[in-house]
């Protein structure tokens, strides 16, 4: 039988992206780091790094060793003490803020509604975002969920009926019949305005949880909608936090129905989704 990560809802996470059609320039983006340190800081994001990358270089075709490299910009992230998909207790990372000249990217991995998180979004990324429009235009919105599902049986053939809807033309009509691990990627694009399109991805995957005692099967399903505005990008003259919520929230009312579109109606009856 399949059931969701949670008794209260199948979200294992939730995330919001906002990138900007060039970079800030240096003394913008320090004005928004020190935003950043009060705004994390009151919700309780209190590690804070700067971000690395690796980095590896050929030198007559021979690669030196992988070090690490800073790059320009930080993470803030906060832990809890939560229980996991295996039932263990675990020091976790629940929420994460990464900000970079180009782009702010929030990632909850506790949710708990819709409302709470555009409310923590705004109070995080708000003050920092007022100051970046003073200077840049958006280039892309995007809202990202993360559902899983684990089956709780006897190994066998296990199958994505129960949880994928047969009839979706946005699923991969093989993974209905594979008992073995598959998955299922696509997307498509509409266009809301002339300089305004909207892409809907839908990424469906059978992998294996790891536990201390067994290896489950689960299925995730990364569903996200973003807005790409073309050209020269979204100028934002009128109020920045009524843009913000009204783009966020007609985002969350797609990606609930493209939720609906791909998972099994009994499954989100299970979920509260009716």
């Amino acid at each position: 039988m399949w059931k969701p990560v949670s008794d209260d809802h199948s979200i294992e996470s939730m995330s919001a992206v906002i990138s900007f059609v060039e970079p800030v320039s240096s003394l913008v983006y320090r004005k928004m780091i020190r935003e950043f340190e009060r705004t994390t800081f009151d919700q309780g994001l209190n590690n804070r790094q700067p971000m690395q990358a690796f980095e590896f270089k050929m030198d007559g075709g021979v690669p030196s060793p992988v070090q690490q490299v800073l790059v320009n910009g930080m993470i803030f992230q906060k832990h809890s003490l939560v229980r996991d998909v295996t039932g263990a207790v675990v020091n976790r990372l629940v929420e994460q803020l990464q900000f970079q000249p180009q782009v702010i990217h929030y990632t909850a991995w506790k949710y708990v509604s819709w409302t709470q998180a555009l409310a923590t979004i705004n109070k995080i990324i708000l003050p920092a975002l007022k100051i970046a429009l003073d200077s840049v235009a958006l280039g892309v919105v995007r809202l990202e969920y993360i559902d899983r599902f684990i089956y709780e049986g006897a190994s066998g053939d296990i199958t994505a009926k129960g949880v994928i809807r047969e009839d979706s033309d946005l699923i991969s009509a093989h993974i209905f019949k594979a008992s073995d691990l598959w998955h299922s990627h696509t997307g498509k694009f509409e266009t809301l305005e002339p300089s305004i399109k909207r892409l809907f991805q839908v990424n469906v995957d059978a992998q294996e949880l790891l536990g201390p005692a067994e290896t489950k099967r689960s299925i995730s399903v990364m569903t996200a909608v973003e807005d790409r505005f073309e050209q020269t990008g979204l100028v934002v003259e009128d109020d920045v936090e009524e843009v913000l919520s009204s783009r966020l929230s007609s985002l969350h009312e797609s990606v609930i129905d493209l939720f609906k579109g791909v998972v099994d109606s009994t499954m989100t009856k299970k979920v509260g989704m009716v």
